[in-house]
């Protein structure tokens, strides 16, 4: 029988994790290791590890999917190409006077992030496209030859093309970029055109420095990854997780790196939706907490949520408005530095702070034993018992004499306190960071966290989960088979799939159902071009439009049910937008008509199969492997510890107690209970109370 092994690889900011399946026997192998400051050499040491571990040659894995933090590190830590912009005449400065909103408005010296391109490096070209793309000034030779000699004066990497209303008629782009190829050919060119074809300046040109700020680091780090897999013997083809839930092409990753932001955690979410969905719940909260962040996704109809309105590198956080909008489709994910590695400290008011700066990988948390001293949220879980101390970090077991040391002088001294009560401060203060961005996720989107499900995954997840979920009175929580390298495990389940998107403003009622059909013709056939040219077959389509009534400037997205065929269908599209409108924005306004504005294809080769094998681990006799004391309801209590891999379908564990695997713990405290489901999932029943359906 032929061998076939599929391999996913989630690079974090702490964690480097690899799952490898055998598709033939159905078997997962998965591994952890501390990701490197080259993140391809820790990505190399966990792929030789795992093949070596289950004696799989590298020429037998035949998909290879990988998600990466690249991107986004190297915007918030400025990292970048050097790289210029081409602008129309007199919009030089679109970066740096954004779009003159204030994120708060009795904040008196509000900060924003510094453009990516200073001013210096960005230039005009004199040239005009109305916005119904009509040429109003056509640029001369002359003042494209006196652009191209400024620029090549300049010594850059890359180049950021964003010229006035390019989404109507991206001629004059075109012409630029055709311009550069041919005099720098080794420049790398983004035209906003292709990054993001969309109405809003200033999001459009934000976008466009992104992904030429990124785009040369990104294509050399996936070539370095292409030809490391190849000098193991390794053919399969590179494919990467985008922030909207799919996977694409090497190439198509190369071309548009901004695609990439929210690699990693996009995975875990699309695979808590998928896996939730197959056991019957279709709205669920998906909770990641991992070694430097924690992320929070809400998951609608089995879906989670998408919005393109996303930042980064926002200087206030949960403030919308103070980072730098990327426009893309991207999952709905709240992202706040509360990860196993957060640093504890005191300020200068003597209060305990924990997060956002963490401890990642080097030093990492002080039980690590690899030079870190300064206390973290792992080493507060450690002291507290809920982490196993006999646990490997590499070949050494975590130092619980080490993590009192760091408590004890960077908290528990400063406070007038000792290191259990500073453990559990640091505990309490982590898992109310991480409740209030749920509340203020669910908020922002009309939805009651009351009615959902916390599907927890992350290696340090399981921990907090359960208080976190009562904290918000949900009265579930569901932890996946696999959590400890959830996302890594996503990958192998995400489809291949891209999206496209084109604005066009029209009111519908001036839209017939054959032009609202010719337009998302168009878009249909650009994005099957992507899935058909990456070697596979269009399985699935969805429509969508960002919509908005005339005269708004906000839209909000809403995914048609079908598209329209006649008179009715329109009906259908109307009352879409309505019921959207709604459920978004509380209410909805009668005597305005609707109009669409930007429109939306997102074409998918299909979701690969999951088999039970791959979905679940273990089994045994569901009995205590061993005891140990943990600080829960106030007090130490010694509790029963259960292997997670050795507790069967049906098996039931009352609280307190520690479930324990090798890459992460749950903890249940007194007065909850879970039982393991048919998928093998760890099903919790929190305590909270429940909601009637009348709410």
């Amino acid at each position: 029988m032929r061998s076939s092994f599929h391999l996913g690889v989630d690079v974090g900011g702490t964690f480097t994790d690899v799952v490898l399946w055998d598709v033939v026997r159905d078997e997962a192998h998965s591994l952890k290791t501390l990701t490197t400051e080259d993140p391809a050499q820790g990505i190399f040491e966990g792929i030789d590890g795992i093949l070596a571990a289950a004696n799989v040659d590298a020429g037998q894995v035949e998909r290879f999917v990988h998600a990466t933090t690249l991107v986004a590190n190297a915007l918030i830590e400025r990292r970048g190409a050097r790289v210029a912009l081409v602008a129309t005449a007199g919009f030089r400065d679109i970066l740096q006077i954004r779009r003159e909103l204030r994120y708060d408005l009795f904040e008196q010296h509000l900060r924003f992030p510094e453009p990516l391109i200073p001013r210096s490096r960005r230039l005009e070209l004199p040239e005009r496209m109305d916005a119904r793309g009509d040429a109003v000034l056509v640029p001369g030779r002359a003042e494209l030859e006196a652009l191209l000699a400024k620029i090549e004066r300049l010594d850059i990497e890359s180049m950021a093309v964003a010229l006035l209303n390019s989404y109507a008629n991206p001629a004059h782009e075109r012409l630029v970029g055709e311009l550069l190829a041919e005099r720098m050919p080794g420049v790398a060119v983004s035209l906003s055109s292709e990054v993001l074809p969309q109405i809003k300046e200033y999001e459009r040109t934000s976008a466009t420095a992104i992904n030429a700020y990124v785009q040369p680091i990104v294509a050399s780090y996936l070539r370095d990854l292409s030809r490391g897999l190849a000098a193991r013997g390794c053919s399969a083809p590179v494919l990467v997780m985008t922030s909207s839930g799919g996977v694409v092409s090497h190439d198509t990753a190369e071309r548009l790196p901004i695609l990439l932001v929210e690699s990693g955690p996009a995975a875990g979410a699309i695979f808590a939706a998928r896996l939730s969905e197959l056991a019957g719940s279709r709205d669920v909260v998906a909770f990641d907490m991992g070694g430097t962040t924690a992320k929070v996704c809400v998951v609608e109809e089995g879906k989670p949520r998408i919005r393109t309105d996303h930042e980064v590198a926002r200087t206030a956080r949960f403030r919308s408005g103070s980072g730098m909008p990327i426009g893309i489709p991207v999952f709905d994910l709240l992202e706040i530095g509360a990860g196993g590695g957060s640093i504890a400290e005191v300020d200068a008011t003597g209060l305990v702070r924990v997060g956002p700066r963490s401890a990642a990988a080097r030093p990492g948390p002080a039980c690590y034993g690899l030079g870190g001293t300064q206390p973290t949220v792992t080493d507060a879980n450690l002291v507290l018992g809920y982490l196993d101390q006999d646990a490997l970090i590499g070949e050494r077991p975590l130092d619980r004499d080490a993590a009192l040391r760091a408590l004890d002088a960077h908290v528990a001294g400063p406070t007038g306190t000792d290191a259990v009560e500073a453990a559990l401060t640091v505990y309490r203060i982590v898992t109310e960071t991480m409740a209030e961005a749920v509340r203020i996720r669910t908020v922002e989107t009309n939805v009651d966290a009351r009615r959902l499900e916390l599907v927890s995954f992350g290696g340090a997840a399981g921990i907090h989960a359960v208080d976190l979920a009562r904290r918000l009175g949900i009265p579930r929580v569901v932890c996946p088979s696999r959590s400890g390298v959830f996302s890594a495990a996503g990958l192998l389940a995400a489809p291949l799939a891209v999206d496209v998107s084109r604005t066009w403003i029209a009111a519908l009622s001036e839209l017939t159902a054959d032009a609202v059909q010719e337009r998302f013709g168009a878009l249909r056939q650009q994005a099957d071009g992507v899935i058909e040219g990456a070697g596979a077959d269009v399985a699935l389509r969805t429509y969508s439009a960002d919509m908005s009534y005339v005269g708004q400037e906000s839209e909000v997205d809403v995914t048609l049910p079908s598209l329209p065929r006649d008179g009715r269908g329109m009906e259908q599209l109307a009352q879409a937008f309505e019921e959207r409108y709604r459920r978004v924005r509380g209410r909805s306004l009668e005597g305005y008509g609707a109009r669409i504005v930007t429109w939306r294809v997102r074409a998918s080769a299909g979701d690969p199969p999951l088999s039970s094998g791959f979905l679940a681990t273990g089994g045994g006799d569901g009995m205590p492997t061993g005891s140990r004391d943990v600080f829960l309801g106030g007090r130490w209590s010694e509790v029963p510890v259960f292997d997670w891999r050795g507790l069967p379908t049906g098996a039931t564990v009352a609280g307190p107690a520690v479930v324990q695997h090798t890459d992460t713990a749950l903890v249940l405290p007194d007065g909850t209970s879970l039982e393991v489901d048919g998928w093998r999932r760890l099903v919790v029943a929190t305590g909270a109370e429940e909601l009637s359906d009348a709410g």
